[in-house]
């Protein structure tokens, strides 16, 4: 179809009316649609082809409004952004416009610029400011304010033909921490915050400014400018002649799965040790008079303290301060490190043994999670089953509290109130407490402080003659050497050496393994809520 002045004729209407739609003023609407007819008037000596009559003219009305804008801005200061920069330079953008829809695009691209050089175009392209007055505002000299918008403008015309790259897919990490923070800290805000992850996975590679970040992540700079700043006051980014790096370890599929690899072709002596010393442990300290609960269950939980215990000390006697954490600057003191969750793991199937696919297939849906929480200044610490390499099963303060109550009704015998009755029935509901003759009974081993620290002497003074300590040295010694080609090689010597030697997941694979073997039966579907939730106070 050509353009004609019977075409216009047609749309002539329809034109007064979007004009209208805007000014909402008669005689600004005239004014408007006489811009518009003349230019649609001056684009039919070129007679082009137009495919779709109401696009095209719909995009000149679009067009001729935001250089009415411009001419008449004191009338109009509260028009939306969006209508009144639609265009990035004096020139005649108008075939631009048609032939690559270049108004959406440039809005697109302008998103993803730095604060400092949308500022700069914004002031430069709509407030009509010179150099000088923009250099002013911002405290930098006028060549600067030149260099900018030749840059912006620059890069803007490179990426206006350029072809868009897929759009980015989230990933999600599933974040540890060593040390303490607080419950409103930014890392606890990061583990339900996916842009904050995400600016820290395309970060891992290499170092990217912040339209980089933008621009891989699909997200305008404006929202992405405030979470990388909170990123670097905490160290968890890195900058570098403005360029941005992640200052923690990542683990990615190929890391974890090499671990599992590892771990299964090594743990095996260390994990029977383990169990036979904690089994030592179970019949000397009475743990069945303590807790009424199954051996096969509290042995388990005996199992993760131990060999928490072991890897620790082992790592203390191969770096004595390989553990020390850094402080942030909100006043915590921790260490950080993640891993990408990875659903369709389990068909990542290139260089590895089948063993560790059969391994992970197995336990799929039956992985161990462990949790600290600071309560009312006291460590309280939980193990318990849950999804392998998915999120955990979170235990909040809250329960924790109830815990606590009705853990001081069973030691001190007391009565139990309406209230007390409505917090039992909740902890009966989650798995951790039954009811027998009207009396609460725990289903999870709960230790007090106290009583852990009598533990925890006893089973300190029985592991020195155990024999584990020598195997666990020898044990990380070898799974050291074995990760450092996974670090990253940007970290500082302390974060290298503490993603090393890291590993919060040896404990529950060692569990698994032991069950694999016969020693631990694993549990009952209707068990698993309880099982393996062991609380401590420490």
């Amino acid at each position: 179809m050509k353009l004609n002045n019977e075409l216009i004729s047609e749309y002539a209407k329809k034109i007064y009316g979007f004009a209208f739609s805007k000014t909402r003023n008669v005689e600004d609407a005239e004014d408007l649609s006489q811009d518009i007819l003349t230019v649609l008037i001056s684009e039919i000596d070129k007679n082009k082809d137009i495919e779709n009559p109401d696009a095209y003219i719909y995009r000149i009305c679009c067009y001729t409004w935001s250089k009415y804008l411009r001419k008449n801005k004191s009338r109009f200061s509260t028009v939306p952004l969006d209508d009144k920069f639609s265009v990035c330079d004096e020139t005649d953008l108008f075939e631009d416009i048609e032939k690559k829809q270049l108004f959406e695009k440039l809005r697109h691209e302008i998103a993803y610029l730095t604060k400092t050089r949308r500022e700069i175009l914004i002031a430069h392209y709509f407030d009509e400011k010179t150099s000088g007055e923009i250099a002013e505002e911002f405290s930098l000299s006028p060549s600067t304010i030149r260099w900018h918008l030749g840059e912006t403008r620059k890069e803007l015309k490179e990426r206006l033909n350029m072809e868009e790259k897929a759009i980015y897919k989230p990933e999600k990490l599933k974040i540890h921490y060593t040390g303490n923070i607080t419950l409103d800290s930014l890392l606890m805000q990061m583990k339900k915050d996916v842009l904050l992850q995400n600016i820290c996975i395309v970060c891992n590679e290499k170092e990217m400014t912040i339209q980089e970040i933008a621009r891989k992540l699909s997200v305008a700079a404006i929202y992405i400018e405030d979470k990388i700043e909170r990123l670097v006051y905490m160290d968890y980014l890195t900058e570098h002649n403005g360029k941005y790096r992640t200052n923690f370890h990542i683990k990615d599929t190929k890391c974890v799965l090499s671990e599992i690899q590892f771990i299964l072709d090594n743990i095996d002596p260390i994990a029977k040790r383990i169990y036979e010393f904690s089994c030592e442990v179970y019949d000397k300290l009475d743990f069945a008079e303590e807790f009424k609960l199954d051996k096969n269950k509290i042995v388990a939980d005996i199992v993760m303290l131990v060999t928490e215990l072991s890897w620790f000390m082992g790592c203390e006697i191969i770096h004595k301060n390989w553990c020390n954490p850094p402080k942030r600057k909100d006043g915590s003191e921790h260490w950080i490190f993640a891993y990408l969750i990875v659903d369709d793991v389990l068909n990542c199937q290139t260089e590895y043994d089948n063993s560790t696919f059969e391994y992970l297939k197995s336990h799929f849906g039956k992985g161990i999670a462990s949790q600290s929480v600071f309560l009312n200044k006291v460590k309280v610490k939980c193990h318990h089953c849950d999804t392998y390499l998915h999120d955990v099963r979170n235990v909040e303060e809250y329960q924790l509290v109830k815990l606590q109550r009705v853990n001081k009704i069973i030691e001190n015998g007391n009565n139990v109130s309406e209230n007390d009755k409505h917090i039992i029935s909740g902890l009966v509901k989650d798995g951790f407490v039954s009811v027998k003759d009207g009396k609460p009974e725990m289903l999870i081993p709960y230790i007090t402080k106290k009583k852990f620290k009598k533990f925890y002497k006893e089973i300190k003074k029985m592991y020195k003659n155990s024999g584990i300590e020598k195997m666990m040295v020898d044990y990380i010694l070898r799974y050291g050497e074995f990760m450092d080609k996974f670090v990253p090689g940007n970290l500082s010597e302390e974060n290298k050496l503490h993603s090393k030697y890291y590993r919060s997941g040896m404990t529950y694979e060692l569990i698994f393994r032991l069950i694999e073997i016969g020693l631990l039966q694993m549990w009952e579907e209707d068990e698993k809520q309880s099982s393996l939730f062991v609380v401590w106070e420490e």
